[in-house]
């Protein structure tokens, strides 16, 4: 109740806030955050808290969508191991391509933590594995696109007197580790400095909602790094763009890195300025994966079940003369047409 200023003598009626309640017929009174007026203005009651549900009709795409891709890449690596010893399979690098489908696996298992109820275990796992999952993918194939320019550089000296360092599968599985252990360092320093928890959000005075204290930092800096790798995967895919036709797998590594560089330029902007970043995150997490699936491994699957007669030495042999030294070999009696295989691909000795 106010007083008017034009009669003194008199008062006038003025509704309370929607976020109050009345005290006496004199005061109105803010209801505490979290907290909303009753019907009849007498008190407040607690507002109830929202959360996302397994059974909202986007937590069940963004599942099925995963699921499809689980499926998908399951099916892709019981054939890889079934086929371990062939040329296609060989070929890709097998240790790298493993690393890469459990990584996908990761990428999958994102969703479903991110869709879970928010506690401190799902909120800590939020923060773990979305960046970490790309780590492994893309650690991986920042070391076979690197590999496979080093190979192409070296071929292109006239003479070599140095053996390419790093290029054995160990090396290569430790050099990806390298990579991993860094987005794990960067995860350890975020969680170390701001222990994950659930949190409550109130976006207005009549909505409550119960979210991972993550912020903008714990989101960009894990990310940034796997961003790091994809632009470094993408350099590579475009200085190895003139491999031998019949080695395409740079090919297809460039195609997934532009693609996986369309998504994530969506997402930005998407993530940061809508209230659905659960479900943003969730799709963009498994679009990636699923990406990387159909454009690095389904052509050896095509090969491997559908045109099993190409799946064998002489189909990766290099149309081109791909030098790589292996060490010195007297030039006296061999012949220019001796080659000798990696397991990237066949190259001719100098």
């Amino acid at each position: 109740n106010i007083q008017s200023d034009s009669v003194k003598c008199c008062w006038v009626c003025v509704p309370c806030h929607e976020n109050q309640y009345l005290e006496d017929e004199y005061r109105c009174k803010n209801c505490s955050l979290g907290w909303g007026p009753n019907e009849n203005l007498t008190g407040c009651n607690r507002i109830p808290i929202e959360y996302i549900h397994w059974s909202e009709t986007s937590s069940l795409v963004a599942m099925a969508i995963a699921c499809i891709g689980f499926i998908m890449t399951f099916f892709t690596m019981v054939v890889f191991i079934r086929h371990n010893n062939t040329p296609v399979v060989k070929a890709s690098t097998r240790e790298l391509s493993y690393m890469i489908m459990i990584g996908m696996f990761l990428c999958y298992g994102t969703t479903f933590v991110l869709i879970a109820k928010p506690s401190k275990l799902t909120c800590t796992a939020t923060q773990i594995l979305p960046g970490f999952s790309f780590a492994v993918i893309y650690a991986s194939l920042v070391t076979k696109t690197n590999r496979i320019a080093r190979i192409l550089a070296g071929s292109k000296k006239r003479i070599i007197t140095k053996k390419p360092r790093f290029m054995s599968s160990g090396a290569q599985v430790a050099i990806s580790l390298t990579l991993i252990s860094i987005e794990s360092g960067i995860i350890g320093t975020i969680l170390v400095k701001q222990p994950a928890d659930s949190k409550l959000h109130y976006p207005s005075w009549n909505k409550v909602m119960l979210i991972c204290n993550i912020d903008t930092m714990g989101i960009i800096a894990p990310l940034g790094f796997d961003f790091f790798l994809i632009m470094m995967c993408t350099v590579y895919a475009v200085k190895t763009r003139n491999v031998p036709e019949n080695f395409n797998e740079a090919k297809f590594i460039g195609f997934t890195m532009y693609t996986t560089l369309v998504i994530w330029i969506a997402f930005v902007p998407i993530y940061f300025g809508s209230d659905l970043k659960v479900l943003t995150m969730c799709l963009s997490v498994s679009f990636s994966a699923i990406v990387a699936l159909v454009l690095l491994f389904f052509p050896k699957l095509y090969i491997i079940i559908f045109k099993p007669e190409k799946n064998n030495r002489s189909y990766f042999t290099t149309a081109k003369n791909v030098r790589c030294h292996i060490g010195y070999v007297p030039t006296v009696g061999i012949s220019r047409h001796s080659s000798h295989s990696t397991s990237e691909f066949s190259v001719d000795s100098p």
